[in-house]
């Protein structure tokens, strides 16, 4: 009873998990719909974004988001750029990117880039981080068809196990492991990047994609009658499995517990999913030449090159609605937030939990929702706060001031609501006209949560004086002047004038 119990419920959970598998075409820019190639994504810390590279036709054959939905596009150099990849050694993390030309690109953030030079001028078409090597295959070369990089700076050429046309490769398991779209044995596995092993595919078809996840090395076809999926548990021995339908798969990835893989061409059918990679589910897609599938952040996001009433991305799984600028407060700001799964709002502690960090300080904070109920993901965005006018502080009335002669400057009290600020951490000061008779002006200039001027007045007058009387009986003076009365003119604190 026990074990029909359990299968009942494995069927149910993968179940919910394919049926959750839906698709939302996003807009891009005119400037942007161009034939994109590949996506990742990656980043420090608060900075992460998706980060996808076009093959041909446009300017900016870079673009970079920070959620999927807004894109922003980059200038690169104006190459064939086929796929792109993030990684390396701590502290020292790149974007890198590959082009059928011969040429590498990279660049730490995404928006700068810096073309590299490229181990050989071979058809580069992947490229892949792991084992603390980046790793990239080609299509064309003389025994030369992967070259490898500590740093994704300077590469070098290691020799392939075959001469084939090598399509795509990964990193899973401690093995890295290429597919090819032609030749004998259409599978190469290295340990480390540079010493290659041929190995049967279990179809001569023409496999795009691998990716590996759960486990379990995966690949797709654009070839093949019903067996355009393949699996291996070690990347060596491989069996063929059924597609959800011949579709010319370009790509599979593999994240939040299933593979998705998306197609070229197709009937509205071009995404299939699995829980283990055996079999293989149908889905609803957004029309277009799907190219490259990725998972990070709670989302799927595909993109792909341009087609007839076609869209160049669609995602799938956990959004947040982009979050507008924030004030800063002097308290933590929590801005209410639109999240969803696919077309589906969801609503807060009943589908998902919400924590922020940095976010009372004026810059990048973060926010991350996780899955309850329902969902399982977890999803991070960032919103920004920005500094506080000036012009919405306060500076207490400034006394007057007596002249001296000098420069004065006297300490203004600078308050936000009831909170009194800091010299040279919250403002720093400025003076004018501060030194002869008459209206003088400080001015603090808002500093870290604060940004703008503001003014505040006051007086420079001359000192109180009074006249005493008294007789001037003794000393030089009365020598001088005999003994009568003589006036005194003092300063309001009692000191000579």
């Amino acid at each position: 009873m026990k074990k029909i119990i359990l299968i009942l419920v494995t069927s149910i959970l993968c179940f919910q998990l394919n049926a959750q598998v839906n698709w939302t075409g996003r807009a891009v820019i005119p400037l942007l719909e161009i034939p994109w190639q590949s996506i990742t994504y990656g980043g420090t810390s608060g900075s992460k974004q998706y980060v996808a590279v076009a093959s041909s036709s446009g300017l900016f054959r870079v673009m970079v988001s920070p959620d999927a939905i807004s894109w922003t596009p980059i200038f690169v150099p104006s190459k064939n750029w086929t796929s792109v990849t993030y990684g390396g050694p701590t502290g020292q993390e790149k974007f890198v990117a590959v082009a059928s030309g011969g040429e590498v690109m990279y660049s730490t953030d995404g928006q700068v880039w810096t073309e590299g030079t490229a181990a050989a001028n071979n058809q580069w078409t992947s490229v892949i981080y792991g084992n603390g090597v980046f790793v990239a295959v080609a299509s064309s070369g003389t025994g030369n068809r992967v070259m490898t990089s500590s740093d994704g700076i300077t590469w070098t050429s290691r020799t392939s196990a075959a001469n084939n046309s090598w399509a795509s490769v990964t990193y899973g398991g401690g093995l890295f492991v290429a597919v090819s779209s032609d030749g004998t044995n259409r599978v190469m596995t290295s340990p480390d990047g540079i010493t290659w092993t041929s190995q049967t595919s279990a179809a001569n078809n023409s496999w795009t994609s691998v990716t590996y996840g759960g486990g379990l090395f995966v690949a797709v076809a654009s070839s093949g009658t019903g067996n355009r999926v393949m699996t291996s548990p070690d990347g060596i021995t491989w069996t063929t499995r059924t597609s959800a339908s011949d579709n010319p798969w370009t790509s599979i990835t593999y994240g939040n517990g299933r593979f998705v893989a998306v197609a070229n061409i197709g009937a509205g059918d071009q995404v299939m999913t699995s829980i283990h990679g055996i079999a293989w589910t149908s889905k609803s897609s957004q029309f277009g030449q799907w190219k490259s599938v990725t998972y990070a952040n709670g989302t799927f996001v595909a993109v792909g090159q341009p087609g007839a009433f076609s869209t160049y991305v669609m995602t799938s799984g956990l959004t947040i609605d982009p979050i507008s600028n924030q004030n800063y407060t002097g308290s933590a700001v929590t801005p209410a937030m639109v999240v969803k799964y696919d077309a589906t709002t969801l609503t807060k502690d009943t589908d998902y939990t919400v924590v922020y960090s940095n976010n009372t300080n004026v810059g990048k904070a973060t926010v991350t929702i996780t899955g309850i109920g329902s969902y399982s993901d977890t999803k991070t965005a960032t919103f920004n706060i920005v500094a506080k006018p000036a012009s919405s502080l306060t500076i207490d009335a400034i006394a007057d001031q007596t002249y001296t002669g000098s420069a004065l400057t006297p300490a203004p009290v600078v308050k936000d609501g009831g909170t009194t600020l800091t010299l040279g951490t919250d403002y720093s000061v400025a003076y004018s006209n501060n030194t002869n008779l008459g209206t003088a002006t400080v001015s603090i200039t808002g500093m870290g949560n604060y940004i703008g001027t503001k003014t505040q007045t006051f007086s420079i007058a001359f000192p109180t004086l009074s006249i005493i009387s008294g007789n001037n009986q003794t000393g030089p003076v009365n020598q001088m002047l005999g003994a009568g009365p003589i006036l005194k003119v003092l300063n309001a604190d009692g000191s000579p004038a």
